[in-house]
């Protein structure tokens, strides 16, 4: 509220609304004669109006008032009256003299508003004689919720509170300072920064209302705010002042709070009113007295260079800091690093580690920027490790081969140290032989840190995965995973060894082995943030193997919490377990939902030795759903990279166990026989090719009716020993009701049964009944539901399928349209479905395998 009666020398401010039952108290008291009150607050607090308001009181009870001394002492009244008189702190002794005798009149009830300094003898001695009675009312700092209750009186309606916890940490509860920064904010929701148009306003505001005070005065309040300690360290300008009286004075004047801070709104209009060469010199004196003392607090670093001053031995400290939090805190690291650069580091000195911070908060786009800015200087500091960030960005982003260019780039001598995470990526995109010139470069460049002895083994692992067995390539990896943790670093990388020693054990059929190296990265935080998705995605495959799909969805779950949003390589993999595990649950309507996804997130990536098995469980379930042209061409380069590395066994043997499958589904025997044929040549070798070679001619005969059920248990015993339980399941439970005998018969559902614990198993059909996690209608469901469809409905709904009309379909088959109808009908009720779209999805799933005239395989 404004007050016209205010003295016309200063700004009226509103007094806090916790002050109003001091108020009602004092009304309450009533006309005292003789008595004293006094109402004491700083410049600009609010007391003024505290004081008025309460003359008005005394107005309106018909008590005659005066507001100075001067008006009550020309007309000498010699009845009751009330006077109200404002800064009496600057009462001169001749006017408190006056004061004292109309008090000891017995006819004026005095009130008096004043600053808690200065406060002179005969002030002292009037109050020791006539306050009695009552407290001083205290006009102090506002609290938040003060600040919370005037913003919304303000505006009248309910203010946020974080809006108020806003203001009060730019004014610290001074009153005038709210006062300009609530003019200013009119009816925004939120407070205005001091950054923006409307915050430069506020600041010039306050600081041509600074112009004013004293110059010494002002020189203490900005030596404050910028950090000095005025007590422990004078600043030389202010050297010959009486200090305690210059800071009793900035307490009055509502310039510091009662703990003798400086409000940063307050700060900011110092640095923008004062002589910049003051600013600066009393910037370099600070920071000469606290290097001299010990070394320069972060804190009082950060302020100096959000106050633009830039000095070598502030820069240091920022940069420093922002190396300390580079793992711990990537966000912080980043403000530090850009704050090191305000306050004078060289410009891009920082970019590799801002890019690996924000690679590390799953920034790519920033991350990119960065090294491509860097990468285009003709000098670039700190350079590999702004090589290693992107290629763990292009990575990230599944172009492994961008990874690989960039290493080509750098060369041998500046790879370094790196030269074995180079031949990873290399060897990863094909290109074996750079892959092993840099790893053999490796023992003239690094030192035997544990970081670099994790580096190397992961090296030779991947080169030995090429040739060597799969036990050793194992160790070697397992090896670098756990020197990786020791050694307590994040560095960004293309992948990490937990994963790849997973992706081998996941290869060689040891899934408890695979399990138990994921676990154990990703309690100890292997990669840090930036690949603890993608670790968790590798637990979710390993679970979905062991055929375990809650642990498995959970595990996803946790890959992506609500908000955030994956990198595309591991959005890939996401995408090929939803599809494996829709697939596994024999879901048609989730397994061509999956698909969908998987087929967008193909799109982003490419193809590399790390990602065969996602395109591997692609390949399968594109054969399932008739979709296999849509890979192909990936699938071809996935065969191409295999022929540059020279078709090493641990990674192709399970890829053409993947076509094998897909060719069984495509019922295309010409083009399972090379896969067969590999997978045997490699079983002298192999025991992984042995099984699935053997898995894979079992298949054949089941589907042909001509095997015993010993090799069908022998097949299906032998998957579930690679971690392929629900494949060998299946191959059980397809085996079942083709067998003839019935004894036969029960033993192969229960190996079935054996092998799959997860879902019961129907008699009559050898196939699961529809798991619980997924209830809606399946694709298992389908296929005993198109046994009860007759030769004549399989002929509509064929046709259905080609597009055709009711009209076009009579026509075909010699029956009305109306007849025709009536057959699709009658098919929508047996498959249960409740739209044209989940009818046909239902019907392509169901006529292709069956116009082959055979049972649909699910290997």
């Amino acid at each position: 509220m404004r007050l016209v009666d205010a003295p016309a020398e200063s700004p009226m401010r509103e007094f806090p609304t916790r002050l109003a039952d001091h108020l009602s108290d004092q009304r309450a008291l009533g006309f005292r004669p003789g008595a004293l009150r006094i109402i004491s607050g700083v410049r600009g607090s609010g007391k003024t109006a505290l004081l008025y308001s309460l003359a008005r009181h005394y107005e309106a009870a018909g008590l005659r008032v005066f507001r100075s001394i001067n008006e009550l002492d020309a007309e000498r009244p010699d009845f009751p009256c009330a006077l109200f008189l404002d800064d009496a702190h600057r009462l001169s002794a001749s006017s408190l003299e006056v004061v004292r005798a109309l008090l000891e009149t017995e006819h004026v009830d005095l009130t008096m508003a004043c600053r808690p300094w200065p406060c002179q003898q005969g002030m002292e001695e009037l109050l020791s004689t006539f306050q009695t009675g009552s407290e001083p009312i205290v006009v102090s700092e506002l609290s938040v919720q003060d600040i919370q209750e005037r913003f919304s009186s303000r505006r009248g309606k309910p203010v946020p509170i974080h809006v108020a916890k806003c203001l009060w940490k730019q004014t610290f509860g001074l009153n005038w300072l709210v006062e300009h920064l609530l003019v200013a904010q009119g009816d925004g929701d939120s407070p205005g920064t001091l950054l923006d148009v409307e915050g430069v306003s506020v600041l010039q505001d306050v600081a041509l209302e600074l112009s004013g005070l004293d110059t010494k005065l002002q020189t203490l309040v900005l030596a404050m705010g910028l950090g000095f300690d005025v007590r422990e360290q004078v600043p030389d300008v202010l050297a010959d002042e009486d200090l305690e009286g210059l800071i009793a004075h900035a307490r009055s004047e509502g310039l510091i709070t009662e703990s003798e801070t400086v409000p940063p709104l307050l700060r900011r209009a110092l640095l923008l009113g004062n002589r910049p060469a003051l600013v600066k010199s009393l910037q370099l004196e600070l920071v000469q007295a606290l290097t001299d003392r010990g070394p320069l607090s972060v804190e009082a670093a950060r302020s100096f260079a959000t106050d633009g001053f830039r000095d070598r031995r502030v820069a240091r400290v920022l940069e420093s800091a922002g190396d300390e939090n580079l793992v711990v805190d990537p966000a912080l690291a980043i403000t530090l690093y850009e704050e090191a650069e305000t306050a004078g580091l060289a410009e891009w000195s920082t970019a590799s580690r801002r890019a690996e911070a924000a690679y590390s908060l799953g920034n790519l786009d920033q991350a990119a920027r960065l090294v491509d800015g860097l990468l285009a200087l003709p000098e670039a500091p700190d350079l590999l490790r702004g090589a290693e960030v992107g290629t763990a960005v292009w990575a990230a982003r599944g172009m492994m081969g961008r990874s690989a260019a960039l290493y080509k780039w750098l060369g041998i001598e500046r790879t370094g140290p790196a030269t074995p995470a180079a031949s990873v990526v290399l060897t990863g995109t094909g290109d074996i032989e750079t892959a092993r010139m840099m790893l053999d470069s490796t023992s003239t460049h690094a030192a035997p840190t544990l970081l670099a002895e994790a580096s190397k083994l992961m090296g030779q692992g991947i080169q030995e995965s090429l040739t060597g067995h799969p036990h050793q390539v194992l160790a070697l990896l397992i090896r670098a995973s756990d020197m990786l943790t020791s050694s307590g670093s994040v560095p960004p990388m293309a992948e990490t060894p937990a994963v790849l020693a997973a992706l081998v054990a996941i290869h060689g059929g040891e899934l408890e082995t695979a399990g138990t190296v994921i676990r154990s990265a990703l309690a100890s935080g292997q990669g840090g943030p930036a690949h603890r998705p993608r670790l968790l995605l590798m637990s979710a495959w390993v679970a979905m193997q062991q055929d375990d799909p809650e642990e498995a969805r959970a595990a996803m779950l946790n890959a992506q919490p609500a908000g955030t949003a994956l990198t595309p390589r591991d959005q890939f993999l996401r995408s090929a377990l939803e599809v494996g595990l829709a697939r596994r649950a024999g879901d048609a309507g989730l397994l061509i939902q999956s698909w969908q996804h998987a087929r967008e997130a193909l799109l982003h990536v490419s193809v590399d030795l790390y990602s065969l098995l996602p395109w591997g469980e692609l390949m399968v379930a594109a054969a399932r759903l008739r979709q296999s042209a849509t890979i192909e061409p990936y699938i071809a380069e996935g065969w191409a990279l295999l022929g540059k590395l020279g078709n090493p066994p641990l990674w192709s043997i399970p890829f053409h166990w993947s076509a094998v499958g897909a060719a069984l589904l495509a019922d295309r025997p010409s083009a399972m026989a090379p896969h067969a044929a590999a997978l045997v040549r490699a079983s002298d070798h192999s025991h992984v090719a042995a099984v699935l070679a053997e898995a894979g001619r079992t298949w054949v005969s089941v589907l042909a009716g001509h095997f015993s059920v010993e090799s069908v248990e022998k097949a299906a015993r032998g998957l579930a020993s690679l971690g392929m339980k629900w494949e060998g399941s299946r191959l059980a439970g397809h085996a079942a009701p083709r067998a003839g005998d019935r004894k036969d018969m029960a033993r192969l559902l229960a190996c079935a049964r054996d092998l799959d614990s997860h879902a019961p198993w129907r008699a009559d059909t050898g196939q699961p009944v529809v798991s619980q996690a997924f209830p809606e209608t399946t694709a298992i469901r389908v296929r005993n539901d198109r046994t009860r469809l007759s030769v004549r409905e399989r002929e509509v709904a064929r046709m259905v399928l080609d597009g055709k009309t009711y009209r076009e379909i009579g026509e075909s088959l010699f029956i009305s349209p109306r007849t025709a109808e009536h057959h699709m009908l009658r098919i929508r009720r047996r498959l249960e479905t409740t739209s044209r779209s989940d009818t046909l999805t239902k019907l392509r799933l169901l006529l292709d395998p069956l116009e082959a005239g055979k049972s649909e395989p699910n290997p």
